[in-house]
């Protein structure tokens, strides 16, 4: 699924009217904000779709969520709800996400009802079939009555949460700890290892081919990212079963593959046609070790010297194979592969003929 039926609800809160205050989550908003609306090596949102809330009540996000489910004339979008700020635990099955003007007990427990509570977000949103990708930059520890409940369990508790209200189709990405230093950061650090490893993008063999990235795509190296800091976190992301691919970010580490008409291509193209134009797959494997893997090269649209004869174990010279060989054709001797799957002349392509390789 790309990125045209999803939407973003960023909801930062440093500043309460009830609780202690915290430093970081505008500069988090700020940093989500940048990499998918701002960055254009990142940004795949458009500002129309990204809704932010900087230290709103909790009738305001309240009330966004509403006209955010009305305004739906199809099912199944994708909502990324992004929060950083306090959250706490309310029961054994409910978290609860602190706004501006929630309050607490004496003994820290939250105030359910001057909170958003985690299962009021998920049943409104399954109204619409709407898919929730939940990115929460929170303390996850808390009470619960008299018992104390650890972060890891609390991330429990918003999972299975999850799980129940939306059938299979949910994400959960967030970064635990077991007290809230971490939210004293001028930034948090599940914000900072999100947006430093998107933007930095996936360069390996198989991610440098994505030209757009998935959190399931981003999670391995944001991971990595929070374990190697000096911090009591650790990085969690669940996914539900029935969860489509969504699309998140461009990938700033993006290398299309490019294709050259080398030497040896060319040289290979002059063997088959010193066979008479036709060989086997099995002949070609003989004559050289590489061949047997490069050959269908030839066969790429952009070239198209060589094709399947009466069977796949059969590779025929084209016409344009035999014109180019003759250097009555030119072909362009790099091409590139498009995400779509289709071949195009690289940008720094040159017409060649045969004689030029």
């Amino acid at each position: 699924m790309d990125a045209m039926g999803l939407s973003v609800m960023a909801i930062g809160v440093s500043d309460y009217d009830h609780l202690t205050n915290l430093q970081g989550p505008i500069r988090d908003l700020d940093l989500i904000e940048g990499l998918l609306c701002d960055n254009p090596l990142t940004a795949l949102i458009p500002k129309a779709r990204f809704h932010r809330f900087q230290n709103p009540t909790s009738g305001d996000v309240r009330q966004a969520i509403t006209q955010f489910v009305v305004d739906r004339s199809a099912e199944r979008d994708v909502l990324v709800f992004y929060f950083s700020g306090h959250g706490s635990p309310i029961s054994f099955n409910d978290f609860a996400f602190c706004l501006r003007d929630t309050r607490s007990y004496p003994d820290k427990r939250v105030l359910p009802s001057s909170a958003l509570r985690l299962s009021d977000l998920l049943e409104t949103l399954s109204v619409m079939n709407v898919i929730p990708i939940i990115v929460a930059d929170t303390c996850f520890s808390g009470h619960i009555g008299p018992s104390t409940i650890t972060a890891h369990q609390t991330v429990e508790i918003v999972r299975a949460s999850s799980a129940a209200s939306c059938a299979g189709s949910y994400c959960l990405a967030c970064a635990c700890s077991a007290n809230e230093t971490a939210k004293s950061r001028a930034a948090g650090v599940f914000t900072e290892a999100l947006v430093a490893t998107a933007a930095r993008g996936l360069a390996d063999k198989i991610g440098k081919r994505k030209r757009q990235l998935s959190l399931q795509d981003l999670f391995a190296q944001i991971d990595l990212r929070v374990s190697n800091l000096d911090v009591d976190m650790n990085a969690r992301f669940y996914v539900g079963p029935t969860l489509p691919h969504v699309d998140f970010v461009k990938n700033a580490a993006y290398a299309p593959r490019v294709e050259t008409l080398t030497p040896y291509l060319v040289e290979l193209l002059r063997w088959i046609m010193s066979k008479g134009g036709c060989a086997s797959t099995d002949s070609i494997r003989k004559h050289t070790a590489g061949s047997y893997g490069n050959h269908s090269k030839l066969s790429y649209p952009q070239w198209r010297l060589l094709k399947d004869g009466k069977t796949r174990q059969e590779r025929i010279i084209t016409k344009r194979g035999r014109r180019f060989l003759r250097n009555e054709l030119t072909v362009p001797n790099r091409i590139c592969q498009q995400a779509n799957g289709s071949w195009r002349p690289a940008r720094d392509a040159r017409r060649v003929h045969a004689r030029d390789i």
